[in-house]
């Protein structure tokens, strides 16, 4: 399980039990956590914001997994009169048998 804080921090729960997490890293995002899903391996997860990027994290700490992570920009467009319009990344969700993804946005649109 993965959670994001408030306080811009991603806490990963191998399992579920009062006690401390497994790992807690700040958030790789500059803002607010908005959507959280796990990669269907369990290797990694995803976190989209309100400033409409997508973090995709790994779990595994070593520096060779780690180089793998990356963040993109997306539900944004540019609008006349008032330049790029940036919406939130209000959803994330994966399809298991394909191996792909989705994001659902604050402007109604779903990306895949």
């Amino acid at each position: 399980m993965v959670l994001g804080t408030k306080a811009m921090e991603v806490k990963w729960l191998e399992r579920v039990e009062f006690g401390q997490p497994e790992q807690q890293r700040e958030s790789s995002l500059k803002y607010q956590t908005r959507s959280v899903a796990c990669y269907p391996d369990g290797r990694g997860y995803a976190l989209g914001s309100v400033e409409g990027r997508v973090a995709m994290e790994v779990v595994d700490l070593q520096p060779e997994a780690q180089a793998g992570k990356y963040a993109f920009k997306c539900h944004r467009r540019v609008e006349e009169g008032k330049g790029e319009v940036v919406h939130p990344v209000h959803a994330i969700t994966y399809h298991h048998g394909h191996g792909t993804f989705a994001t659902g946005g604050g402007d109604g649109i779903r990306q895949v």
